[in-house]
């Protein structure tokens, strides 16, 4: 049987290039982009060699790659490369100032060292998963029978068995089953989703019945290249003219002039990662194989994300840097300067003018290259890995915190570099459905032919609920359907819930004699639980596609011929099914905007039409989700022709285009038989977090597909508007109607006095928008409190946010959403959350966080984000603060001796002042420090906007200064020499910057006490080490000096009380105007619920002067645009708008000045509207 198999150049005549190159060079080289390969084509037991092996590596490096590629990472950051020039330039003995040693290099080698290190052990977690991944066991069809194998030995073109529970090794078509062609997989591991869903194979397939069958037989199969679709696959599968008969060998295949192709799909398709449940086992021919499968493919790295204040910090870098550059170049040029200018005061020096003359540029460049080796600590060598550490650390709190549990999930942090901008979010984008809502769908109403149900007109008693079979997702109470059910009405229910219990994708799973429905969508779960409620019992679907439901005591069944399935272009779905007495109909259930189209001629003109419309609307108006059912027969010709061009289009090379045009064929001149219901409960406490964030100065923007009446109804339930807002509708079928619109709401809003508005967006209306209308809308929006909008598509999430951010650029937005229709939304933001809910996982995976409900959102936002953001700033200015603090006095002290450059510091122990003598204090107090607790926080959620950040440089001075007026005298009566002053000064500036520490904490704990303890004793023991211990540094026998000389004890004392008396007075300073922007928001808030308890509602009047700002040519109006709907425009915004008679209050006790002029405005004001 081995003779058989064709050797590679056999294949050279097929279509059989496969195989791709790598682009690049060494250790550098990538795949090409997926949609540069070729399409393929294999043939079965034919493994492919050339293309890669099963084998995935998800870690960045390698044995032989980590020490080149850290390298170059590291050094990619400017910070470094920095440091290793300073490093050279000690080297030069013409500006050296540490003997020609590199010292500056021992402290970077610290720290790429831990960087690499923490980027060491982050990839070794990554390496450890990849071995446990490709050394899993599989099953490989052979010659001699089944190989028990290993995953990363699967080729292209092999044959695999997977087994009950097992995980599926590869992207396989699948070629037999253990359940007649068709089997279960769940998704869990690739979208969260625990529902199972139906694979199949070919009915063409059905003759390998062995499994000698499936080694013998040479399947040719053309696919297409690998792409990153996950829900898509397109092949053909080439028979011979009878396979039922002949053995199909590789050559009859090949030369057959008579074969027939099978077209697959993705119903035939299993990803890899997927596991089989309820299927004994498969076979499936593998297409896909490692970084090719679909997988892989979508788990390419997202696009980083820095924080606003990393994007500062690198600004204040370059801007220090240049800072170091001028003020070493002054220093420079004073220096050779005086020295020619005062070269006969210093005979001592022997220097000659001529030579200083003749030499001053040399001599300048050389001073240049001294100062900058003593200013090269302008640029904190340790700010960035400290940095990194912090946020790192702040994750761990984060995913810790028991007040961030949400429905049994833990936050996240999947993007730790974005903590602090969750205290800057301007923006939340937020999907509606399952996001605001819980997705937890209850069936509520249904229209049937023109007769609504579950308003509650006749309720239901004890008694009738006892008939009624137990069910979840059901809360219908209307027992005038069950009346009807009686009478002449009883044909129509039948015909709807027989529709509701067979157009859907619902498998039945029995657990212990117990059916379980899995469903992929929780609103057809509730459509079909519903149909269950009212009789009609839907019992599953078996191998022959047999669909089977129970009404009363009698089993119905249906042939499933086809399933079109739900798209959200075509926002419908349809079932093919033939009944018991071989009649065939299409029943089709959707969006009513899209099932108005597809009906016929006359039922589009009917009143059926404009009282289930009616029932609609009155759905919408209760928050509910609507659907719109219709169906029609076929005839059996119409049918086979159709099946016939359906095949075709699933083998022609525009598959999806063809396939469009052919279901659209089918899906037409359908008859209205009703619409449903569906109501989604709101996620807890969700109005009151939407009221926090509001206070909070952050706006936000409800994106949904529901319908217009749907999406206004759940954000009155959400507390998103309320009464007192005007809804400004931007709606329009041209780019005209639009533009106007958009006009005529900022001519509203600006000629508006105290009015509340809401923005609401058609999707529709974005279409016709062009930049400059973008701007506009960005304008008219930052004028609401709020933005709705509805029937928006997947991608018209995203391009809302990238609209906001382009004409906004210093907005950040921050998008949240729970499935994979958010995922373009939420990696298109500056920070995306994503809520592990119903519809999996897919979102809180590519998200920057996850959390399991969206209340979590307001801890996330106004306790971690304003802390971390808080506490951020704070370390990026401490560590140039502590910085400027050990460098400055080079400059102070170089007025008293003409500039000339002179190192105050022992150079060792200079390195050592930002690696352990300061670093430990801040970064423990970047973890733990909290101004307020998070209770106080969320009620106060103003605070949100107070946080501010400083450097504290007139700390620096009157730190330094004073320290360079030391005129000390030790107890043997020697002046203390110049090495002693600087590490006096060093020890100051060490005392001060950790007791920094202290005065910016708002949580003294007595960890963090003794880390500033131990940081002080650190560095006195090293100086003791250094100085009594060695002969050769300049600061050898000094310690003993300092430590008896009292002045520098009277000095320190002087020094601590300067900083530290400004440095509490700034503080409480910021204390006192906290208090007083929470005086002012609670004294708003009273008045606020004062005011809107006397609320008129009844009373409308119009408030805008639009009409005659038109006609006065102030307002721009389009020419192509009608009066008449221009004036129609206006009506719709006098409607909406409405005006409340306010009661003033006459006597308010004021905090504040600023407030209390405020307040007396808005008192007087509202007197002269009352009057």
């Amino acid at each position: 049987m081995n003779e058989s198999l064709p050797s590679r150049s056999q294949l050279d005549g097929l279509d059989y290039q496969n195989k791709y190159e790598l682009e690049g060079w060494c250790c550098f080289k990538t795949r090409p982009q997926w949609n540069n390969m070729p399409n393929r084509t294999i043939i079965s037991n034919v493994p492919d060699y050339e293309l890669p092996t099963n084998v995935i590596r998800t870690c960045k490096y390698t044995l032989w790659t980590f020490l080149p590629l850290n390298l170059l990472e590291q050094f990619s950051k400017m910070a470094n490369i920095y440091f290793l020039i300073i490093g050279y330039l000690e080297t030069l003995p013409s500006v050296t100032i540490t003997d020609g040693k590199p010292v500056i290099w021992f402290p970077l080698f610290i720290v790429v060292t831990i960087s690499a290190i923490k980027d060491f052990l982050e990839d070794r977690k990554r390496m450890v998963s990849d071995d446990e991944e490709n050394f899993r066991h599989c099953h490989i069809i052979q010659p001699q029978g089944i190989k028990q194998g290993k995953w990363e030995e699967i080729q292209v073109g092999d044959i695999i068995k997977v087994m009950e529970n097992e995980y599926l090794p590869a992207d396989i078509v699948v070629l037999k089953t253990s359940e007649k062609g068709q089997c279960f997989i769940e998704t869990k591991n690739l979208d969260g989703e625990t529902n199972l869903k139906v694979k199949k194979c070919h009915k063409g397939l059905s003759f390998l019945r062995h499994q000698q069958d499936l080694y013998q037989e040479r399947i040719f199969l053309k696919y297409e290249k690998p792409n990153p679709y996950l829900y898509q696959f397109k092949g053909q599968i080439i028979l011979s003219h009878d396979p039922e008969i002949d053995s199909i060998s590789r050559a009859s295949v090949m030369q057959s002039n008579v074969n027939r192709k099978l077209p697959i799909d993705e119903q035939n398709f299993i990803l890899r990662g997927c596991s089989l449940k309820n299927t004994a086992w498969i076979y499936g021919l593998v297409v896909y194989t490692g970084f090719d499968t679909k997988i892989m493919l979508n788990s390419t790295k997202s696009r980083p994300k820095h924080s606003t204040l990393e994007q500062y910090m690198n600004l204040f870098i370059i801007l220090v840097f240049f800072l170091q550059l001028v003020l070493c170049l002054f220093s420079a040029q004073y220096s050779a300067f005086w020295q020619l200018h005062n070269y006969y005061d210093l005979d001592y020096l022997e220097m000659n003018e001529d030579e200083l003359q003749e030499n001053i540029i040399i001599s300048t460049l050389e001073k240049w290259g001294t100062w900058m080796l003593i200013f090269n600590n302008f640029v904190p060598i340790s700010l960035i890995v400290t940095l990194e550490m912090v946020k790192f650390l702040q994750g761990i709190v984060i995913d810790n915190d028991k007040n961030c549990i949400g429905n049994g999930f833990h936050a996240e942090v999947q993007s730790s570099n974005l903590n602090e901008e969750l205290g800057s979010v301007n923006l939340v984008f937020s999907d509606k459905t399952g996001t605001i809502t819980k997705n937890l769908m209850e069936f509520k109403t249904v229209s049937i032919f023109g007769r609504s149900y579950g308003q509650g007109e006749v309720e239901m008693d004890e008694q009738d609920f006892e008939g009624c079979p137990s069910v979840t997702n059901v809360d219908f109470n209307d027992g005038l359907l069950f009346k009807d059910m009686k009478e002449e009405h009883r044909q129509f229910i039948d015909t709807f819930f027989i529709h509701l219990s067979t157009c859907h994708t619902i498998i039945v799973q029995n657990v212990d004699g117990v059916k379980h429905y899995n469903s992929s969508s929780p609103d057809e779960l509730a459509l079909v639980m519903g149909a269950k409620f009212c009789g009609y019992e839907y019992l599953g679907t078996d191998q022959d596609n047999i669909l089977s439901l129970k009404h009363l005591d009698q089993t119905i069944q249906y042939e499933i011929l086809h399933i079109l399935e739900f798209s959200s272009a075509r926002k419908r779905m349809s079932v093919i099914i033939r009944d018991e007495n071989d009649k065939i109909q299409i029943l089709t259930k959707g969006a009513d905007s899209m099932i108005m189209k597809l009906l016929d001629e006359v039922d589009q003109k009917s009143q059926l039409l404009q009282i289930t419309l009616e029932h609609l609307g009155q759905y919408a108006e209760q928050g509910l989700r609507t659907l719109m059912l219709a169906q029609r027969d076929i005839e059996k010709e119409e049918y086979e022709q159709w099946v016939k061009d359906y095949n075709e289009a699933q083998c022609s090379e525009d598959r999806e285009n063809q396939m469009e045009i052919v279901q659209d064929r089918i899906e037409k001149q359908l008859r209205l038989i009703g619409a449903t219901g569906i109501e989604d409960k709101l996620q807890d406490n969700v109005g009151q977090v939407i009221q926090r964030l509001n206070r909070a100065g952050i706006k936000l923007w409800m994106l949904t597909g529901d319908k217009l009446e749907t999406a206004i109804n759940i954000s009155y339930s959400c507390k998103l508007i309320n009464d007192t807002f005007q809804k400004i509708v931007i709606q329009g079928d041209d780019v005209d109607e639009v533009s106007f619109r958009i006009y005529s709401g900022i001519e509203l809003i600006n000629s508006s006095y105290g009015r509340q508005f809401c923005l609401i967006i058609n999707a529709d209306a974005l279409i016709h928008l062009d930049s400059k209308m973008h701007s506009k809308l960005i304008e008219l929006s930052q004028l609401c409190v709020s933005v709705i909008a509805c029937r928006v598509s997947p991608k018209q999430k995203q391009e809302i946010v990238q609209m906001v951010k382009e004409q906004r650029p210093s907005l950040i937005t921050l998008a949240i959403g729970d499935g994979a229709n958010d995922v373009n939304m939420i990696t298109a933001a500056h920070i995306g959350i994503g809520i592990k809910g119903v519809e999996g996982h897919q979102a809180s995976r590519a998200a920057d966080y996850s959390i399991g409900e969206f209340q979590i959102l307001q801890n996330l936002l106004l306790h971690h984000g304003r802390e971390c953001l808080r506490r951020n700033q704070q370390l990026v200015g401490y560590n140039f603060y502590k910085n400027l603090l050990i460098v400055l006095p080079h400059f102070w002290y170089s007025f008293n001796n003409g500039f000339s450059p002179l190192n105050l510091y022992d150079p060792w122990l200079f390195q050592f002042y930002n690696l352990f003598f300061t670093s430990t204090p801040i970064v423990l107090y970047a973890v733990l420090d909290e101004q307020y607790s998070w209770q106080f926080l969320l009620q106060q959620p103003q605070l949100y906007l107070t946080v501010e950040g400083a450097l504290h440089s007139a700390v620096v001075i009157n730190a330094v200064y004073p320290s360079m007026e030391l005129t000390s005298i030790d107890k043997h009566g020697r002046i203390l020499f110049f090495s002693a002053i600087g590490m006096a000064i060093f020890c100051y500036a060490i005392i001060v910057a950790n007791l920094q520490i202290f005065v910016i904490s708002y949580m003294n704990t007595m960890a963090s006490i003794v880390v500033i303890f131990i940081s002080c004793i650190s560095f006195i023991l090293a100086y003791y080490i250094l100085s009594d211990f060695t002969a050769t540094l300049d600061i050898s026998r000094t310690f003993m000096y300092l430590i008896w000389t009292y002045q520098f004890y009277i000095v320190l004392l002087a020094i601590l009380a300067m900083t530290f008396l400004i440095d509490i007075g700034i503080i409480r300073w910021q204390m006192f105007q906290n208090q007083m922007l929470i005086e002012q928001t609670q004294q708003k808030q009273q008045y606020t619920e004062l005011t809107q308890d006397d609320q008129v509602k009844d009373y409308k009047q119009p408030v805008s002067q639009i009409p005659q700002l038109i006609h006065s040519g102030t307002l721009r109006s389009p020419k192509t645009l009608d009066f008449n709907k221009q004036q129609s425009i206006y009506e719709q915004y006098q409607e909406d708008s409405q005006i409340f008679s306010q009661r003033p209050i006459l006597t308010r006790k004021y905090t504040g000045y600023a407030f209390a002029q405020q307040e007396k405005v808005l008192d007087e004001a509202l007197r002269t509207a009352q009057n």
